[in-house]
């Protein structure tokens, strides 16, 4: 837009965290201006009236929906695009993507999921050609949907990433190995003390996260009478995000919960252990901040498939069941070497992903293009 320089990021719900770093890093240069598309933006005003009207938002019925959308994402992953169709005026989404460019008319698009690729690839070859796309992969594994060379960068996490889309035909020179897009206030370092002070926790006993996924959190529930009976070990804190369900399951076995209106950067900073199911946002948390993911039975291809990667690493404790689980809680308290191995398996894990390589790219990327249109 006038006098600024313009990124667009087209994401889905699982990725708005880090769509929502991207944009607060920008933010810090107050000659950008960063505009988040969610792909709720895609769908026509009055489905969206009917779901607001008649279905809540931690309901059954968007969880069962969600959960769906979610598994079949996951059967799709090893299906690369056979090729890019042309824009169809008379396809609702190839407009709305259109509309969106030529509103906003941005130096830079962003996509960091599979859902909208086709939308957004056909309307900026209509609308804008020359217009960079980069795709930002917040993942350990590669869903190969968006193997598609009309996109002038891949920003991934591991060479095991950039080698599939290497041989799926994107040029290697195309594939940046970077960090994840982390909120930059995660660097920002808060006082232990004051925060074990707030929630009413010891400060001798290690603090212990509990993640939950953004659908299917049966898994999660099911460690809730166990950590509560930890409390006289461990000071506990259940991060259940939209989910209140869950909430209210976590305050019915007496531990600590906080939902959405509260951040979990300082608990990610200072927590020693972080439970939770393959999330690799939360993962990638708990790993730059030196703490130990003790992870709990995967469901579905993705999460099998990160599990895989992240063990093969090294940087993960396995729990698949309560009894590991209250095993691991008792080694952590009385082994101090227990971990050994895997602390430097993640200490070296993040020596190679050093943070801010993204940011800094996406800004180099943002530079050039205003250098290119002023030539």
């Amino acid at each position: 837009m006038k006098n600024k320089r313009t990124t667009i990021i087209f994401t889905d719900e699982p990725y708005i965290e880090s769509a929502q770093a991207i944009k607060d890093y920008l933010a810090t240069d107050i000659n950008n201006l960063t505009i988040i598309i969610g792909e709720d933006e895609f769908r026509s005003i009055p489905f969206k009236l009917i779901v607001e009207r008649f279905f809540s938002e931690d309901g059954a019925v968007r969880r069962f929906a969600q959960k769906t959308r979610f598994k079949l994402s996951s059967l799709m992953m090893d299906k690369r695009p056979k090729g890019l169709p042309k824009f169809n005026s008379k396809k609702a989404s190839h407009v709305t993507a259109y509309n969106i460019l030529i509103r906003y008319n941005p130096d830079l698009i962003i996509l960091n999921d599979a859902s909208l690729i086709e939308d957004v690839l056909v309307a900026r070859d209509k609308a804008m050609p020359d217009i960079p796309i980069i795709m930002v992969i917040t993942d350990y594994v590669l869903d190969l949907r968006i193997a598609d060379n009309k996109i002038d960068k891949f920003f991934v996490e591991n060479m095991a990433i950039k080698t599939t889309l290497v041989n799926n035909n994107i040029p290697e020179d195309k594939v940046i190995i970077s960090d994840f897009p982390i909120n930059p206030v995660f660097d920002k370092k808060t006082n232990k003390a004051a925060l074990f002070s707030e929630f009413g926790f010891s400060i001798d006993k290690p603090l212990v996260l509990v993640s939950t996924p953004l659908t299917d959190a049966v898994g999660i529930r099911q460690t809730f009478d166990i950590l509560s009976e930890q409390k006289q070990y461990y000071n506990i804190v259940v991060d259940c995000g939209k989910d209140r369900n869950l909430l209210t399951h976590a305050h019915q076995s007496d531990l600590v919960a906080i939902n959405e209106g509260r951040s979990s950067f300082p608990l990610y900073e200072h927590a020693s252990i972080v439970i939770g199911r393959p999330q690799p946002l939360a993962i990638a948390k708990t790993l730059y901040a030196g703490g130990l993911y003790f992870l709990l039975e995967p469901r579905g291809e993705r999460e099998q498939r990160i599990f895989q990667f992240l063990s093969a690493a090294g940087v993960i404790v396995p729990v698949f069941n309560i009894a590991a689980l209250i095993a691991c809680l008792k080694d952590f308290l009385d082994d101090s070497d227990a971990y050994t191995t895997v602390r430097k398996a993640i200490a070296a894990h993040n020596e190679k992903r050093p943070r801010g390589v993204l940011f800094k790219n996406i800004e180099l990327m943002l530079d050039m293009k205003i250098i290119n249109s002023q030539s």
